[in-house]
């Protein structure tokens, strides 16, 4: 083969590679390389609010950090799928769970149901 056609040749594959990933290229790398979610308890008591009842309610905070900002978690929620309760002699036994309870985002108001998480975000327990 000559050096122009291997040249021609090589240009043309080089050509098609750069198509196909910026075409599926988001789509190559979550699969090789998607994010990595670190799911933790925010240390501390909690927050003290109020219901408008007067209710007092004590909210912890869930902090979610992807550590691959750059493969972002899209449509992500938080879900609780059981529950375990301590009982007299400290062992703990396993509540009932009718459905799945989706964890609420902090901030609901201004926040996207299912956001899409590049760095950190917080949801509320």
């Amino acid at each position: 083969m000559e050096a122009g056609n291997l040249a021609q040749w090589a240009s043309a594959v080089m050509a098609t590679i750069i198509a196909v990933l910026a075409i599926w290229g988001d789509a190559i790398r979550s699969k090789l390389a998607g994010p990595q979610i670190d799911i933790s308890l925010r240390p501390g008591p909690g927050d003290l609010n109020y219901r408008a009842d007067g209710t007092r309610t004590l909210y912890h905070h869930i902090m979610v950090r992807n550590r691959r900002s750059w493969s972002p978690a899209k449509q992500l929620r938080l879900l609780i799928v059981g529950l375990e309760r301590r009982g007299p002699d400290g062992s703990y036994f396993p509540e009932s769970l009718v459905t799945p309870l989706q964890l609420t985002w902090s901030f609901p108001g201004a926040h996207e149901v299912l956001p899409t998480v590049a760095s950190t975000d917080t949801c509320d327990l």
